[in-house]
C-alpha cells in the first residue's frame, strides 16, 4: 500500500506575489494551504512535525504575501529490511540569514536526536540556501 503524512506550514491570506496575481487572473484564493508532505510505498510509521520559530515576518501585509503560520518540517520512519529509518521534509525559512537557517537546522537535528536517537536519518527538502539573504 501506499503511505503518506502532511502538515500544514502557512495558509496563505493573499493571493501570492505580483508574477502569481498575474497568472491567476485576478481569482480569490479559496484554499491557500502551504506544507509539506511525505509519500512512502511502505508503511509511514510514528509521523511527527516539528514547528520552528517564526521569522519571516510573513503575516505583515506590508510584505505583499500575508499568511499565517511559519516554517516546518515533517518526519517519520520506514522499515527498510529490519532497520527503522527516520525521513525528514523540511521548509527553511527564506526570509532570515544563513544563521537563522542554521538555529532552524539545529532545531530540527535536536528534535530528531529526541524522536529516534538510534535511526539513521535521511533528510529532504527546500533548504532555501540561496546566496542572498534578508536582514
Amino acid at each position: 500500500g501506499h503511505s503518506y503524512a502532511y502538515g500544514v506550514e502557512f495558509l496563505e491570506l493573499g493571493t501570492g506575489n505580483e508574477v502569481e496575481q498575474a497568472a491567476n487572473g485576478g481569482a480569490e484564493n479559496a484554499e491557500g494551504f502551504h506544507g509539506n508532505a511525505i509519500t512512502s510505498a511502505v508503511p509511514l510509521l510514528r509521523p511527527f512535525l516539528v514547528r520552528f520559530d517564526a521569522a519571516g515576518a510573513w503575516f505583515l501585509p506590508e510584505h505583499g504575501q500575508p499568511r499565517i503560520g511559519g516554517r516546518m518540517a515533517l518526519g517519520g520512519q520506514v522499515m527498510v529490511g529490519d532497520r527503522r529509518v527516520t525521513v525528514v521534509s523540511v521548509h527553511l525559512e527564506n526570509r532570515t540569514t544563513p544563521g537563522g537557517r542554521a538555529d532552524q537546522t539545529r532545531h530540527l537535528l535536536d528534535a530528531v536526536d529526541r524522536y529516534d536517537a538510534e535511526a539513521p536519518v535521511l533528510i529532504g527538502g527546500d533548504f532555501n540556501t540561496l546566496t542572498a539573504t534578508y536582514p
